[in-house]
């Protein structure tokens, strides 16, 4: 367990060994702790300084260490408190880590690429926010380093490795960068957490239900679904306007797309005089006939809302009120106004000579005329009806937990970091209101718990841009065959696993993003987008034009709809580190009438794979019978038993349904849906004894579709009429197809079976 000692803490527990003393930087000088008093009652104090004390306390909660804890200023000034350590360990030569198998998952501070990576690797980053997850396959052994709290002070977990020496060093660090602690006044250092056991998935699910329990989160009851553009329209240089584009598309949507559930215009950038960010409240006449109010009350007719981008802390250097500002901007630490992009390109902007685009400045998020400028906008916004935000680039007022650390922000009260931000983004969330879809991106992860109601948890997967010369993807609007370019879905689908644990617990997970699927894009690779849309259990705005997109593209995009909420566990996560990455993605799907899984599989390499999946993986019984169909091929894979191994050409992927074979007939699959069962299947029953199966699916009144049915080797199909039968070559088994036409939304047929008398002996029978 924790003992206390001279030398600090001593753990010894789950295997693991560690030996630290707590270490407080204090006026640029690490300090470590000197034990006053502890042992007793699983607490403890350590004097830092003359003035300065911490109090530690610590409890068990089954394969958890939890350790809270608070710094205490005794003298007569205030302390400047630098980064505190509650775990500064100096890993011993046989710490239960070291060794040539161990993976660590790291957290980005933005919308990077959440990568696993061996220990060994050279380059393999060793330091993550918020947490790391390790495991050690060899010896199965997990175990999670990091805070379970981080709202407050920017908290980061870090590790040394030498290729001679392994682990040599384990931190902990919870940096208050700066910030005045008061004489006479303690206060509180974001809870250590350690886990530790043998499953790195269950302990990272562990993390995000506590934070869940502790945060208490309103989680939007759906997933968003809208339509944005961006591939194949350009809506700023095209000879129709952005209204006019958007709402013949819309007018599209609610005609081959009716009743998927399609509600949200997101208008990103263009409804900006000149694109340019801080002029929220302005209208670009140009791109718009009509103003914010009367283009919400045309979308209402249309049952659609109005969504916004918003660079949330951006001011561009052109704007003409910009002195008004001055004094609520971020300063660099150099003392100079802080610039968070040299070179808007985005809008209007960029038509514009590179030399004459405008750099963008960052608002002081604790500044009063900042939070009064945002909370005029939002409430402005909210009185026009717009239901949905695209919160962008909200790494320019996050501090320390982003890329732009800024000197100092005007309420000294608040830590620099996760307080400061979460200021100004809470003041956001108050004046849009509860109805309203806040998506934060570019930015803080994790930090925006609570706060908003989805986050990006990539980068921008499926976009187009606009056709302006020197900017992004010209003389194209999209960019094709590079799964591992920052729109391609190599990153989206590393961090739809990387972070599948934050879904629906903390926030929305937005690893879809934007679904975009009609040529010229490879079919292929259209079937790969639109799979990780389907296993995220996230929003998706449309990218494609429906007004002229195939009918057989179309159906992709049907395919993914209704959206399931759950996300998908990638089950080789912590077994497949980078470069291949995470291929094998899971979901137990439970319906009232049965139980079933649908397991898919990725390979984005250029190269072809054989992919295992071994069935204990996915929690099914090894000595049991699954009976396996393919979604993409329409193929019945058969009886499987143990593992399934696939033959995966380049860049694809194929989506598996499993469902024990119980002798009996049973549902094998739908082609209307991608999870084949859970969004299109109201009951799918057998009753032994009429010898009937009943089923009864539901689609958007005019769709079309159908189930595929398995029956054991010893029955027939009385009620045969307009139903497909094909009998299996291998073990004389049926397939049946029975088409549906949901003229009313739902369809249903009972299928009645008799016994044989005799099974045929397909391999003996001769016709000749």
């Amino acid at each position: 367990m924790l003992k206390i000692s001279a030398s600090g803490f001593d753990l010894d527990w789950c295997g693991v060994a560690l030996t630290w003393l707590p270490a407080l930087v204090l006026d640029g000088t690490k300090l470590p702790g000197t034990l006053l008093e502890g042992g007793q009652s699983n607490a403890a104090v350590f004097r830092i300084s003359p003035g300065a004390s911490w109090h530690f306390r610590w409890r068990f909660e089954g394969d958890t260490l939890l350790l809270d804890s608070d710094i205490e200023n005794h003298g007569a000034k205030p302390i400047a408190l630098g980064k505190a350590l509650p775990l500064d360990a100096h890993c011993p030569a046989a710490f239960v880590l070291n060794g040539e198998d161990t993976v660590a998952l790291l957290n980005t501070a933005g919308q990077g690429p959440c990568l696993l990576n061996r220990v060994t690797d050279a380059d393999a980053q060793r330091q993550s926010k918020v947490l790391f997850q390790f495991y050690r396959p060899s010896r199965k052994l997990a175990l999670q380093v990091g805070f379970q709290t981080f709202l407050r002070a920017d908290t980061v977990a870090e590790y040394d490795y030498a290729p001679q020496a392994g682990f040599s060093g384990l931190r902990a660090v919870c940096d208050f960068a700066g910030w005045k602690l008061a004489p006479g006044a303690r206060t509180p250092v974001e809870t250590l957490v350690l886990r530790a056991g043998a499953d790195p998935l269950a302990q990272l699910t562990a993390w995000a239900d506590r934070v869940n329990q502790d945060l208490k989160p309103n989680i939007w009851p759906g997933s968003p679904l809208g339509f944005v553009g961006g591939s194949w329209t350009d809506m700023i240089n095209s000879k129709a306007n952005h209204e006019t584009i958007a709402l013949e598309t819309i007018d599209a949507i609610n005609a081959r797309l009716k009743g998927f559930g399609f509600e949200y215009l997101w208008v990103s950038i263009s409804n900006l005089p000149g694109g340019n960010p801080g002029d929220w409240l302005g209208w670009n006449k140009d791109n718009f006939d009509s103003d914010a109010p009367e283009l919400v009350r045309k979308l209402r007719e249309k049952n659609w809302k109005l969504g916004l981008w918003h660079g949330a802390f951006y001011i561009s250097s052109t704007l003409p009120n910009l002195e008004e500002f001055r004094e609520a901007l971020l300063k660099a630490p150099n003392g100079e106004l802080m610039v968070v992009r040299g070179e808007w390109q985005h809008g209007d902007a960029g038509r514009l000579p590179k030399a004459k685009r405008p750099r963008l400045y960052a608002l002081d998020p604790t500044h009063p005329k900042s939070l009064a400028f945002i909370r005029h906008v939002f409430e402005t916004y909210r009185k026009w009806g717009v239901a949905y935000f695209m919160v962008d680039f909200v790494e320019g007022g996050a501090g320390t937990i982003s890329r732009f650390p800024y000197l100092e922000t005007h309420d000294q009260s608040k830590v620099h970091g996760p307080e400061a931000y979460r200021v100004f983004m809470d003041a956001i969330r108050e004046a849009a209101g509860p109805e309203t879809y806040l998506l934060a991106s570019s930015g803080p992860f994790l930090h925006n718990a609570g706060v908003t109601d989805g986050v990006r948890t990539g980068g921008d997967f499926g976009e187009g841009r606009c056709l302006n010369p020197e900017s992004f993807f010209y003389p194209a609007t999209y960019v094709i065959n590079n799964m591992s370019f920052w729109t391609g879905a190599r990153c989206a689908l590393v961090n739809q696993a990387g972070r599948f644990y934050t879904h629906r617990k903390l926030f929305v997970n937005d690893s879809g993003n934007v679904l975009t699927v009609d040529l010229p894009i490879p079919l292929s690779h259209a079937r790969i987008n639109a799979t990780i849309h389907t296993m995220s259990g996230g929003p998706a705005m449309l990218g494609d034009d429906i007004r002229s997109i195939t009918e057989e593209r179309l159906a992709l995009i049907k395919a993914t709809l209704p959206r399931p909420l759950d996300v998908a566990t990638p089950i080789d996560l912590f077994t497949s580190p980078a470069p291949v990455g995470p291929r094998i993605f899971h979901r137990r799907i439970q319906k009232e009438w049965g139980r079933f899984d649908v397991v898919a599989v990725y390979n984005l390499s250029d190269k072809p794979a054989t992919i295992t999946v071994d069935f204990d993986a996915l929690g099914l019984d090894t000595g049991r019978e699954y009976l396996t169909w393919e979604f993409w091929d329409r193929k019945f894979f058969g009886k499987v038993r143990e593992r399934l191994t696939v033959n995966m050409p380049e860049e694809s992927v194929k989506i598996f349904r499993l469902v024990e074979n119980t002798g009996r007939p049973v549902l094998l699959a739908t082609d209307m849906h991608l999870t084949m069962g859970e969004m299109d299947v109201q009951e799918a029953s057998y009753n032994p004894d009429t010898r009937t199966f009943r089923v009864k699916a539901m689609r958007p009144a005019g769709e079309k579709g159908g189930v595929y049915v398995y029956a054991p080797d010893d029955v027939h199909v009385v009620n045969f009429e307009g139903v497909h039968i094909a009998k299996d070559g291998r073990d004389n088994s049926l397939v049946l197809y029975i088409p549906f036409d949901f003229k009313d939304g739902v369809a249903e047929r009972d299928i009645v079976f008799g016994g044989l008398k005799e099974i045929l002996d397909m391999s003996k029978l001769e016709l000749a």
